[in-house]
């Protein structure tokens, strides 16, 4: 996996193929296949595996989970060189079936997601709450301000995401 972080760090999602992966860690192409029989599958692992790394200390509490998990995904998707492979992923996604599931597990894993679930089960989000539209609104913004707007992402930001986002589930209830 480290092998694999390396070429996708290095050459984006292209450079991540069972050859490639074969001559960087040293291991026979037949192991890596006989582990990831597709390259699709090399690449949800990658993403599972990276998640997982992420360290985000969730308390227990809304506010301060989604803005933990926010400042995480920032670490982790804006900068230069990421953004251009992020860009360049949800570009191609739309055309390569491997990468649109690489996508979809990352939706699955990222630490937003993970903040979200923990919300629903401790009840201070709805449990009918759309995963998807969620993580949309909370991410958006700040992939925007990195992405298109090239200003940079504070804490003071971060929060007023997270408090537009919860008050539109506040005002929901009332």
């Amino acid at each position: 996996m480290s092998a694999a972080q390396e070429l996708l760090r290095q050459g984006g999602p292209d450079a991540v193929t069972h050859s490639a992966l074969a001559a960087r860690s040293g291991v026979g192409r037949a192991t890596i296949y006989r582990h990831w029989p597709d390259r699709g599958a090399l690449l949800q692992d990658l993403i599972t595996t990276r998640a997982a790394a992420t360290r985000v200390d969730f308390v227990g509490d809304v506010r301060p989970d989604l803005e933990a998990a926010l400042e995480a995904m920032q670490r982790n998707l804006t900068g230069e060189d990421r953004r251009s492979r992020l860009l360049t992923m949800l570009e191609r996604a739309t055309r390569d079936p491997e990468l649109q599931g690489m996508l979809n597990t990352m939706e699955r894993v990222m630490p937003i997601r993970r903040a979200l679930d923990l919300a629903i089960a401790n009840g201070q989000l709805p449990s009918d709450l759309d995963l998807t539209l969620a993580a949309s609104l909370l991410l958006g913004p700040v992939l925007h301000r990195d992405a298109m707007a090239r200003r940079r992402i504070t804490p003071e930001f971060i929060a007023a995401v997270v408090d537009s986002f919860l008050g539109s589930y506040q005002e929901q209830k009332s």
